[in-house]
């Protein structure tokens, strides 16, 4: 838009500054109608052609300078829409960076959550085995002492009858018989239930 009313404004301006020297110029030649020339006018002409022929030049340097600088304003202006275009693409993919981030982050709080979860659930469930574990131990102990009781009991009970027959001779106890009539039976039979 500069550049479209800069040109015309210029032109304008250079025709403007001729066209009032070339009046002063011919008002000049026109006031003093018949007379002659003399050495005072012929140097007042140079001077004014001079004078006009350096604002040509300047008005002409003045033109290429608006020229250029139009086109470095272009240069400027394009760059700038170029710049500005770069910036709204990076605060789009700084958005969506900061989306993912935010989105990541809920995913990881979740994972964690869910990772503590199983790693409690994990715990207790290591806690009631190795409780459980306790348990058979105690209860495999338990059951090795009444089986070593049984043992005892009943090698006891093999001693104090056999002392009993060789001291009452061949009498059978009726407890004796029923233990003969069922030799399989185990001395676990004897243990009173838990």
């Amino acid at each position: 838009m500069l550049n479209e009313l800069g040109m015309p404004l210029i032109f304008g301006a250079v025709a403007f500054i001729v066209g009032w020297i070339l009046s002063k110029f011919v008002g000049s030649f026109r006031s003093k109608d018949a007379a002659i020339d003399t050495p005072n006018e012929h140097r007042h002409i140079r001077s004014l052609e001079a004078s006009l022929r350096v604002a040509q030049k300047k008005a002409d340097e003045m033109s290429e300078q608006f020229e250029s600088t139009c086109v470095d304003f272009s240069a400027l202006k394009e760059e700038h829409e170029r710049l500005e275009s770069e910036v709204e693409e990076r605060e789009t993919a700084l958005t969506d960076a900061q989306k993912a981030i935010r989105d990541e982050a809920a995913k990881v709080r979740e994972l964690r959550r869910e990772l503590t979860t199983r790693a409690e659930a994990k715990i207790r469930a290591e806690a009631k085995a190795k409780e459980a574990e306790t348990e058979l131990s105690v209860l495999h102990a338990g059951s090795s002492a009444m089986q070593d009781e049984v043992d005892r009991l009943a090698a006891e009970h093999e001693n104090l009858t056999s002392k009993l027959h060789a001291a009452t001779g061949t009498f059978a106890h009726p407890m004796d018989e029923t233990a003969d009539d069922d030799p399989d039976r185990s001395s676990e039979e004897f243990l009173p239930d838990c």
